[in-house]
């Protein structure tokens, strides 16, 4: 069931990151610790910083991404040749880090 959204007046600038934050510390006082919590968004929503603030809450990340996105594990080696990722994809992470 959805359980918070937030509405904004369309074609205006803004961030959606202090909405997302604002979202989860308010919920997180409210859901119980027993429960099993999926927090799912469209891959649009994808962030670094909105997959730790979730799993921050206890909760599990279910966060569609775009098809070229790849992963690994903490620690691990960027492999770029390996993964076929190209230069787009490494400027694409490039400004995902810069945005954490």
């Amino acid at each position: 069931m959805r359980v918070a959204w937030t509405m904004q007046v369309g074609h205006q600038a803004g961030e959606w990151r202090p909405h997302w934050e604002r979202m989860l510390r308010q919920l997180a006082g409210v859901v119980p610790a027993d429960w099993t919590v999926l927090v799912m968004a469209d891959r649009g929503l994808y962030a670094a910083w909105l997959y730790r603030a979730i799993q921050a809450n206890g909760w599990h990340p279910f966060l569609r991404v775009k098809k070229a996105l790849s992963f690994r594990a903490e620690g691990e080696e960027a492999d770029a040749e390996h993964w076929g990722a190209s230069e787009e994809d490494g400027a694409r992470v490039e400004r995902a880090r810069r945005m954490e």
